[in-house]
């Protein structure tokens, strides 16, 4: 396939140097090069990047080899005067710096590290979410955040060294309204996906598990199932859940206990749980339920086989189970449609302009194959 022709529209080089008459053996070749290269790419510098002289041009008017000219490119590059591109282009950069491609938009997205490492819904909707906001021309800048356990109080800092049009936060906490209220005051708007029982003060999608939790739990009793174990890790990851579980468990006057259990702990209580009939174990956090499934598989095999398990933030792919028929109830959200639909209105601009945000609500699935989950979203 031939190559486009370029089309250059720059003087020639001999109205450029009209007294250069060639290098004398005792010139640095390399030196004088690039110093008049680098005189040329400013008299030539227009408002807009242009296609520079071609180097075979540069070599045969200054009498130098293309090594020579090579690398008098390659110190204009990395001193941003040229930009180098396949097909034999060279560019002269312009005056006024702009995108290549213009975006309506920059989207902060911060990002709480372990939901996106063991969440499968999680990671779902955050790369749905970028790929469909590229779609309307909107660039992502993803912010990565280690587990809160305080108030971090560089956070807002660090949300608008990214320079964000638009802040969007999935499932924020108390602990970063600081950082939001502080990305809002610099005129940065803030829009989010919050829990069904919190309430933030600014636009916010919800997000409702407590229909499809009750739906299980309902469901579960008439399956004959006469009490609810919580289990839950020591540390608080998971309180939001735990209290929704209760919560509901408390309206339908179920009998439950709440069961916060350190590592070391759950080999001999899942024997314990095997032994029990008639109860229906809720794990909470995913983050654990994965820890657990890798420190102990056969133990944690034993226990989804012969006990009603529900895992409430969703199922996680572990290898060991792979192939393997183990079930499980799962609380599941439709991740894909609420990218797709929080991306449009964000795209659009339509997110502002609605008085309510819509709720998306969450679906149980019973007795799902953890063998056949995916770590691919």
């Amino acid at each position: 396939m031939a190559r486009k022709p370029i089309v250059r529209s720059l003087p020639s080089l001999r109205s450029l140097f009209p007294r250069f008459r060639g290098f004398t053996p005792r010139d640095n070749q390399s030196g004088q090069l690039l110093e008049k290269l680098r005189a040329a790419s400013e008299r030539v510098r227009q408002r807009q990047a242009v296609p520079f002289y071609s180097m075979r041009e540069v070599a045969g008017f200054f009498g130098v080899s293309l090594r020579v000219v090579v690398r008098a490119y390659e110190k204009l590059e990395h001193e941003g005067r040229l930009t180098r591109m396949r097909g034999s282009q060279t560019l002269v950069e312009g005056r006024q710096r702009q995108a290549r491609y213009p975006v309506l938009g920059v989207v902060g997205l911060p990002v709480e590290l372990p939901g996106f490492v063991y969440g499968t819904d999680w990671r779902t909707f955050y790369i749905t979410l970028e790929e469909e906001l590229r779609r309307h021309d909107h660039l992502v800048n993803f912010i990565f955040l280690r587990r809160l356990e305080r108030a971090d109080l560089d956070l807002g800092r660090r949300l608008l060294e990214h320079k964000p049009d638009i802040v969007f936060w999935w499932v924020p906490t108390p602990l970063v309204l600081p950082a939001m209220h502080q990305v809002r005051d610099a005129g940065v708007r803030i829009v989010g996906v919050t829990r069904e029982r919190e309430t933030f003060p600014f636009p916010m999608y919800r997000h409702n598990r407590e229909r499809s939790l009750r739906q299980a739990f309902e469901a579960w009793r008439q399956d004959g199932i006469e009490s609810f174990v919580i289990l839950s890790p020591t540390h608080e990851g998971a309180a939001y859940e735990v209290n929704l579980a209760a919560s509901i468990l408390r309206d339908l006057k179920a009998e439950f206990s709440l069961l916060a259990l350190p590592d070391a702990k759950i080999p001999p209580q899942i024997h314990r749980f095997i032994r029990r009939k008639n109860v229906g174990i809720i794990l909470s956090y995913h983050a654990w339920y994965d820890a657990l499934c890798s420190r102990f598989p056969e133990a944690m095999e034993r226990f989804f086989r012969n006990c009603r398990v529900l895992l409430v933030q969703g199922a996680v792919h572990h290898p060991s189970f792979q192939g393997r028929n183990i079930p499980a109830d799962v609380l599941t959200m439709d991740c894909r449609e609420m990218a797709r639909r929080i991306a449009r209105n964000l795209g659009t601009g339509r997110v502002w302009q609605e008085d309510q945000l819509p709720t998306f609500y969450g679906r149980w699935s019973p007795r799902l194959d953890l063998g056949q989950v995916s770590r691919e979203t």
